[in-house]
């Protein structure tokens, strides 16, 4: 016995000590993890509750990340306390099937990618070049070797017009835009002639724009379009390819997901002005500020007669504000007319997001009909 009467700790006595500190870590652990997976599990029923509460379908746009937690979820739960692994497991499991149905048709119709379809090739690329964008140079760059027919621009400044003029005007001559306000900051760059522009404002008024000008020749519409706050502007021409029916384009920028009301009516103003375009072959491509999982833009895949061949290409943000993008954002509508080949995410340009490259075909019958 030590001085003072105290008695040194056995091998065994040591032993239970550790022995007690790892259980309670490990129940410790099995709690937090518990409670992790049961707030994912109430994410999960908030985003189900989306089709209801259209604000609450703001948790819809991140099931990817919710997809990866459950997983980690279910894996973590295998270095809990026996116990528990079980009722775990399964919290995790069902998180993970919700996100699954959710995700799992815009990935399983990627497989539809490749149209062995024979026809005039058609290549666009929709692009938001961000407005505090200073230097278009490397977009030219972009642009110029990809050489598409068709570029649907978005968030142009016009400093940015001067810069793709100087860079673009023998590749993609054609052009029109409505560059004044915020929300109506749009342009289409085109190979050939461009005829019918029209620009509209959430759906409120719509105003001829200047059109079928030589890039150099481009001018601000000004005063043409209301001034609203947080409002989506449409741009609308027709590109003659040589057939009996032009190609019509429509190039949109739709507000942010939340407030969700805003958005909605957003999207019931794009499938009406989508309604309203001429039969024929048809584009619709964009920032839509919505993803594909979410109810808003699944709603208004069903409302517009165009298929939406982005399937999960994430587009934004760049690798300037993180290292990897999060939300595929920016979408493209084809109509039954042409056919898909492919579509890709392009490298990055200096904007906050992605371009977005598709890869189109007008079937040699339509062209003749």
């Amino acid at each position: 016995m030590r001085p003072g009467g105290t008695r040194p700790l056995t091998s065994g006595s040591q032993e239970s000590t550790r022995w007690s500190l790892g259980k309670v870590c490990r129940w410790t652990y099995s709690l937090v993890l518990g409670l992790a997976l049961t707030a994912l599990l109430a994410l999960t029923a908030t985003g189900l509750a989306g089709a209801l509460w259209p604000d609450l379908d703001l948790v819809n746009h991140f099931r990817p990340f919710l997809f990866a937690a459950a997983l980690a979820g279910i894996l973590g739960a295998l270095f809990a306390m026996p116990s528990w692994r079980s009722p775990l497991a399964v919290l995790g499991a069902v998180s993970l099937v919700v996100q699954g149905a959710f995700l799992l048709p815009t990935y399983a119709a990627r497989a539809s990618y490749a149209a062995a379809v024979e026809g005039q090739p058609l290549s666009l690329v929709t692009l938001n070049l961000h407005y505090i964008n200073p230097d278009m140079g490397p977009t030219v760059d972009y642009l110029r070797r990809v050489e598409p027919d068709f570029v649907f621009l978005q968030e142009v400044a016009p400093a940015a017009l001067a810069q793709l003029h100087d860079g673009l005007s023998d590749l993609l001559p054609h052009g029109v835009h409505c560059v004044e306000r915020r929300y109506c900051n749009l342009a289409i760059l085109s190979r050939t002639p461009l005829t019918g522009a029209s620009a509209s404002y959430l759906g409120w008024r719509a105003k001829p724009v200047a059109t079928d000008l030589a890039l150099g020749n481009w001018r601000l519409a000004v005063d043409e379009l209301p001034d609203r706050e947080r409002a989506a502007a449409g741009l609308s021409v027709a590109a003659d390819l040589g057939g009996p029916q032009p190609l019509r384009l429509l190039n949109v920028h739709l507000t942010w997901p939340y407030p969700a009301a805003m958005q909605r009516r957003q999207f019931r103003w794009v499938a009406d002005r989508a309604a309203d375009l001429p039969e024929g072959p048809r584009v619709l491509a964009g920032d839509f500020n919505a993803t594909p999982w979410s109810y808003g833009l699944s709603g208004f895949d069903a409302s517009v007669a165009m298929e939406r061949i982005t399937r999960g290409q994430y587009s934004w943000p760049t690798e300037s504000r993180f290292p990897m993008p999060l939300v595929p954002i920016d979408q493209v509508y084809i109509s039954a007319e042409l056919a898909l080949r492919e579509v890709v995410r392009g490298p990055y340009v200096g904007s906050d997001h992605y371009p977005i490259e598709a890869h189109l075909v007008l079937p040699a019958r339509a062209s003749q009909e």
